[in-house]
């Protein structure tokens, strides 16, 4: 994904959204229609046009224009009231969606300041947007903050208190905090579980970011654990009867932990949201081309030099390529669902090139099997 740390805004918002996927909230005052005016729109109109006109775009999903229009208004109308307010709510969500996270943050904070403009509900639902800005800005720590405030509100609805820990949850992964990230995802997950047993909740995007993020957390267990080919003295204070037996060692440890890894990633794909498991499916299959990278990246036993070094790479790299061969078939597994899905996001198109890159790779290598030393 990359950088393991630098995530956000890709996987804060996949599918669309960095802390949660983007959502309209519906602002608790009336809408205005109007009949646009004019060859550009309007040639006589007022606040109720300009909000009118914003919300068309802002549906069509052209949200830069849509931006421009709530700007528009609550810079010629700053008297307005009611439609400042939700032009300054409206303005922060059209800015998330095109990742503007500086002016998404102005216009919530615009609209937190307004005493008195909408009921609790909204005000919190501009709370996420704050959040949401913050982590598009990579301020982590302060984004962090916001959910966790969130989280203690006592009037969080069962959808928002999920969608908070989560997000909370996603923050706290961002700034390297493991343990705190960890128990928010299980927290949002059993509350989940119980919880929709009593009711339907419709939070199968945030479910589905939890279990991503667990097995995030699962994979930088399994690439923290580095192989190595221990000196003599670290081989006679290990315990371990030969050299064999040391590596063997480590490389069940890597590959236990590759499969914990693994498991949780074939997790987030039952959970069948089109968008995280194709980013799963891609995880996995990376998992597999790292391991071929730390094994054939050791370097030749210091009692192994010519020809039985050469045998040693040569019957090394051998036997990892089955390791790129599973990650093939993960990865045309995750592009097979996408074209059952209709799926075409940036994890789909990472598959694409991984597993070509990879087939070329495992060919040449086949081919170089093949051909008679001449």
């Amino acid at each position: 994904m990359l950088h393991r740390l630098v995530l956000c805004p890709v996987l804060f918002v996949l599918a669309a959204g960095c802390a949660t996927p983007a959502q309209k909230v519906d602002f608790e005052t009336k809408t205005f229609r109007a009949e646009p005016k004019g060859d550009d729109g309007f040639e006589v109109y007022d606040a109720e046009d300009l909000l009118a006109r914003a919300d068309d775009l802002f549906d069509g999903e052209l949200y830069e224009e849509a931006a421009g229009y709530y700007e528009r208004l609550i810079r010629e109308f700053p008297d307005a009231g009611a439609e400042v307010a939700r032009a300054h709510f409206s303005a922060a969500e059209a800015y998330l969606r095109i990742e503007d996270g500086p002016r998404a943050l102005h216009h919530a904070d615009a609209f937190l300041g307004m005493a008195d403009t909408a009921a609790e509900r909204t005000r919190r639902r501009a709370r996420f947007k704050r959040g949401a800005a913050l982590a598009y800005m990579k301020r982590y720590d302060d984004a962090a903050e916001v959910f966790d405030i969130i989280l203690v509100d006592e009037g969080l609805t069962v959808a928002e208190h999920i969608e908070a820990l989560v997000d909370s949850g996603v923050a706290h992964f961002m700034r390297e905090d493991r343990p705190t990230a960890e128990h928010r995802f299980l927290k949002a997950r059993r509350l989940y579980k119980r919880a929709s047993t009593l009711e339907r909740i419709p939070v199968k995007y945030f479910i589905a970011q939890a279990s991503f993020y667990l097995a995030e957390l699962a994979r930088l267990d399994f690439e923290d654990f580095s192989l190595q080919v221990p000196t003599a003295e670290q081989l006679a204070e290990s315990g371990q009867p030969s050299m064999e037996h040391f590596l063997g060692q480590q490389l069940e440890q890597k590959c236990q932990l590759l499969l914990r890894a693994q498991y949780q990633f074939l997790r987030v794909i039952r959970e069948a949201h089109v968008g995280w498991a194709s980013a799963a499916g891609y995880k996995v299959g990376t998992m597999y081309e790292v391991l071929y990278d730390d094994l054939t990246a050791l370097p030749v036993p210091d009692d192994l030099d010519g020809e039985a070094g050469a045998l040693y790479r040569t019957l090394l790299r051998d036997k990892v390529m089955i390791l790129l061969e599973k990650a093939i078939r993960v990865w045309q597994s995750t592009a097979d669902m996408a074209v059952r899905t209709g799926a075409d996001n940036l994890w789909v198109e990472r598959t694409r090139e991984s597993l070509a890159r990879v087939r070329a790779f495992v060919a040449q290598h086949s081919a170089e099997r093949t051909t008679p030393a001449t």
